[in-house]
């Protein structure tokens, strides 16, 4: 399977989120797309694994994260 669109239900906490995933051939999610009453984001994964950004907007807050191979992180917020 290479890409998949699922509905994660309520859970206390968080509400029903619809998410959607680009899976590379060795069956790791590079690409992440979610979607939910209160929010929204995105995420790329590098092929280390290690590597990654993850892009959030929850309710009135925003950020961008942004980790290197090695746990080097950068948070961006307004």
């Amino acid at each position: 399977m290479r890409a998949s669109l699922s509905i994660q239900p309520e859970v206390e906490g968080a509400s029903e989120t619809v998410l959607f995933r680009l899976i590379h051939p060795n069956g790791q999610p590079s690409v992440k797309i979610s979607a939910s009453m209160t929010g929204a984001g995105l995420s790329f994964v590098g092929g280390d694994d290690e590597s990654y950004i993850i892009l959030e907007a929850d309710g009135p807050e925003s950020r961008l994260k942004m980790v290197e191979q090695g746990g080097r992180e950068h948070l961006v917020s307004p």
